[in-house]
């Protein structure tokens, strides 16, 4: 992992508002895997996350491995939102 990419890990796992939003393009698969241990990552950027259409396959295979990541998105909702499906049924 190239010394930009490691900093970028960093801030993925503490990023918070338009940084995070950022971090959700990042090309970097060990990126876009901080991201999903960053606490922050809310129902609507996983979705936007998880809608990437060069997301690597490995980071759908993370989201359903994760019954936690998973069920934080969408607890207390009525609905399930189209991408909570998509990544349960993954």
């Amino acid at each position: 992992m190239s010394g930009a990419t490691s900093k970028d890990r960093e801030r993925a796992l503490i990023a918070t508002g338009d940084e995070l939003a950022a971090l959700l393009h990042h090309p970097s698969a060990d990126v876009l895997l901080a991201l999903l241990d960053n606490p922050a990552l809310d129902e609507t950027q996983l979705c936007l996350l998880l809608e990437r259409k060069d997301l690597p396959g490995e980071i759908l295979e993370e989201v359903a491995r994760r019954k936690s990541l998973r069920w934080r998105f969408i607890r207390g909702r009525r609905g399930w939102p189209a991408c909570a499906c998509f990544a349960i049924c993954t």
